[in-house]
């Protein structure tokens, strides 16, 4: 019973749904690495700031009032 193919499917097609085709995946997971490299030596470059330090104070200025 299953050697009949269904007219809507066609028996050549083993797609996972990517229309580009795994070359531009390839490509694409290139450019996102590098990216993240790059990002990632810079923010060694310019220094880690401390998550814990304490929130900036801002100076208040009260005009006219005493």
């Amino acid at each position: 019973m299953t050697d009949n193919p269904s007219p809507f499917e066609d028996p050549d097609s083993r797609s996972s749904g990517n229309i580009w085709g795994w070359k531009f995946s390839y490509i694409s997971l290139a450019i996102i690495l590098f990216m993240a490299a790059l990002m990632y030596f810079r923010w060694i470059q310019l220094g880690k700031p401390s998550l814990r330090q304490p929130p900036a104070v801002e100076e208040r200025q009260d005009f006219g009032e005493k």
